[in-house]
Parts: C-alpha cells; structure tokens; sequence
C-alpha cells in the first residue's frame, strides 16, 4: 500500500485501450464470450474496475 515503510512500488504500465481489448480477447479465447466481465478485465490487468472501463466500451454480440 502507498506509504507504508517498506514498501515498493513497481511502475505501472500505460493503460491502452489495446491492453484493455487484448486481456478481454485473452478472457473470451480462455473462457467464452459469457466470462468477459469488467470486473475480470480489469483484475487481469491488475486495475480498479472503473478505470478499465474507462478505457474502452466492450459490446459482445
């Protein structure tokens, strides 16, 4: 956690929409297109929720 002694924090790492859609067509390849939430997008690229949605609407037809 930011600013607890001790700790290190690793840089982070842009978010893109081209991560944002390559971790959601890395989830849909794993587990079809009903395992594709926001909530696992985003726990794959190691963000809060919101902010991957942020980055990109997905629409699954």
């Amino acid at each position: 956690m930011p600013g607890q002694a001790g700790a290190v924090r690793r840089p982070r790492t842009p978010l893109s929409r081209q991560r944002v859609l390559s971790a959601a067509v890395a989830l849909a390849d794993e587990g079809g297109a009903d395992a594709l939430s926001t909530r696992k997008i985003a726990q794959r690229l190691g963000v809060v929720p919101m902010r991957a949605l942020g980055k990109t609407v997905l629409v699954v037809r």
